[in-house]
């Protein structure tokens, strides 16, 4: 029997059918259009669903959604990415397709699939860091997924790095995700180079570094911030964790050293040093398809517990 593993971000819903070696029978990318309004997406996801289900042998549904979920009643509650998701009860709409359904947050799902079938395979204590849109986090305890008391745990996105600091979507001063995503880095590249300048016409984090990469000043320094205050936010995770290992995924993890040197740099020099002593800072392997890995093996991890 296969599963169905659903990813939703900020920006696409990633989705695949993975058979019970956790090997994708296939998977796609296409674009949520979240600004259509969630009746619009819940919609997408029954297409998805219905046309998965014709096709394949599905036992089973795991969904991951950037934002607050109760995963034990499978509701998304707030999503600071996904506007107008509010007390939404994903889990009952999905489920009238006939097939049980699990829900999760996105970075969760994403450190899962990482420690079942990628760059966290061999560790039992890892952290798992998204960055994309917003700033997402993951925990694997002893080899098990830890949701925390009411299945929030792992907002680091949310973590302090700068009190009474820039406004994040969340409502919240100072948060790492207003200094180090995808949409904070545009956003302050907006403002250094002026609203009106060429470069900012059609920025993303992207071209953002394409401009960090041929020497531009400004957006070295955008990038330089962003990584120091990941960097720290890294260091006060290492000494409350002392993992392992952390997984570094979502879209600006395609940078790769580039990031990834910086980042871990900064957290070394700030972290309790016998905490960072063997800790490895890694690039996710699975790529786009850890979240979707991950959500489709939501129900066997809550067998497992």
């Amino acid at each position: 029997m296969k599963s169905l593993g659903i990813d939703i971000g900020g920006t696409n819903i990633k989705y695949g059918v993975i058979d019970t070696n956790n090997k994708l029978v296939f998977s796609k990318f296409i674009d949520a259009e979240i600004k259509s309004g969630k009746d619009s997406v819940i919609e997408k996801l029954k297409s998805i669903i219905c046309n998965c289900k014709r096709n394949y042998d599905i036992s089973y549904v795991g969904v991951g959604i950037a934002g607050l979920v109760d995963k034990n009643r499978g509701i998304v509650l707030s999503s600071p990415n996904l506007p107008d998701w509010n007390n939404v009860h994903l889990k009952n709409k999905l489920e009238e397709l006939g097939l049980p359904v699990i829900l999760d947050n996105d970075a969760n799902c994403f450190i899962l699939g990482e420690y079942i079938a990628g760059a966290g395979q061999g560790y039992k204590d890892i952290l798992g860091i998204t960055i994309g849109t917003g700033i997402g986090g993951g925990i694997i305890v002893h080899g098990k997924l830890y949701n925390g008391k009411n299945n929030y745990a792992g907002e680091f996105g949310h973590t302090k790095v700068v009190p009474n600091g820039r406004l994040c979507n969340c409502g919240q001063k100072g948060c790492i995700e207003a200094y180090a995503s995808g949409f904070a880095v545009t956003k302050i590249a907006q403002e250094k180079y002026g609203a009106h300048n060429l470069k900012c016409k059609r920025m993303t984090p992207k071209i953002l570094y394409e401009l960090a990469q041929n020497g531009d000043k400004i957006a070295q320094k955008i990038y330089k911030q962003a990584f120091y205050y990941l960097g720290i936010s890294m260091s006060n995770l290492i000494n409350i964790f002392n993992p392992e290992a952390i997984i570094f995924g979502g879209g600006m993890s395609k940078m790769g050293d580039f990031m990834l040197k910086q980042v871990e740099k900064i957290a070394m020099e700030h972290s309790f040093k016998p905490s960072a002593k063997n800790v490895e800072f890694k690039l996710a392997k699975l790529g786009d398809n850890a979240g979707i890995v991950g959500a489709g093996n939501l129900h066997y991890q809550a067998v497992a517990l």
